[in-house]
């Protein structure tokens, strides 16, 4: 099937909808939030299973299973991506349920550094459909790919959000990989690692990461408190105490760091006059401290 549309499906139901919506309002409007959604996806379920003229008599739902070559499948998500369009979940499902012809094609794509149609933004978006797919089919996952894609990652994204969620799965079997690409990470890359380590729990190399973070320059106490959290790790009270007690910090850092402190089992510490930060003023004025 060579000749196959991009259809806005979710567009198409939404207007049909509208549609009905306005003739159906005052019944409509006395329902809830939480049942006005549900009436509406059960509205698109059923629309999606019935046949449509646009479709030459074929259901939306049964679209994608009509492709007899597969790889029209993931030419079919290529273009979405291109267009812009919402992603039909019943593609992706078609592409899972196939997934032992289209495994090898998506993990092709996951080695390939750019694709010639798609801006960078897209093909990032490409990028993640394909590690998510690859997971839901069960299929092995290149972990290393994985760990070298996010390694570049400057900023936030739905690319590193999605590289790091992945990498969480195996993260103790690739810790060795992860401590290896860490100081050459970009900054996203390198946060996100540190948050992976940290969740594996107490462990050396995780302590020296987070201390060496805690000693550069301008660090995100409250992000580095979260990663002292998980590792559970008493070593940071010294640590910790030995910031307040030679740096300056405003006082939502202090309050992250004394409750770490006393998380960690350490001793609560005395309040402090942060008179002039806007966070301590305020809460003073409102009798909150």
């Amino acid at each position: 099937m060579s000749d196959y549309k991009i259809i806005d499906f979710r567009g198409r139901f939404s207007k049909s909808y509208m549609n009905w919506y306005l003739k159906n309002k005052d019944k409509v409007s006395k329902l809830d939030q939480d049942k006005q959604d549900d009436l509406y996806y059960s509205m698109y379920g059923k629309w999606l299973e019935e046949p449509k003229d646009w479709l030459d008599g074929n259901s939306p739902a049964n679209y994608f299973r009509s492709f007899t070559d597969d790889r029209y499948l993931l030419s079919a998500l290529i273009d979405y991506i291109k267009e812009g369009i919402e992603i039909p979940e019943f593609l992706t499902d078609e592409i899972v349920e196939r997934g032992d012809s289209l495994y090898p094609i998506l993990l092709n794509l996951i080695y390939t550094d750019k694709e010639e149609d798609l801006t960078p933004q897209q093909f990032e978006q490409l990028l993640s459909e394909s590690m998510i797919l690859i997971s839901r089919m069960g299929k092995e996952q290149p972990f290393v790919r994985y760990i070298q894609l996010l390694s570049s990652v400057k900023e936030e994204s739905e690319l590193g959000e999605t590289l790091a969620e992945l990498i969480r799965e195996d993260a103790e079997e690739y810790r060795d990989q992860i401590i290896a690409v860490y100081s050459t990470s970009e900054q996203y890359g390198r946060m996100a690692f540190l948050d992976i380590l940290s969740s594996l729990g107490k462990n050396d190399d995780t302590f020296d990461l987070i201390k060496e973070e805690l000693e550069g320059e301008s660090p995100d106490l409250v992000f580095l408190c979260g990663c002292i959290n998980k590792t559970q790790d008493e070593r940071f009270i010294d640590v910790l105490e030995s910031i307040l007690k030679n740096g300056e910090t405003d006082y939502f850092s202090f309050k992250e760091i004394s409750n770490t402190i006393e998380e960690l089992g350490g001793n609560a510490l005395d309040e402090k006059d942060f008179s002039g930060d806007a966070l301590y003023d305020y809460l003073k004025e409102h009798d909150e401290i």
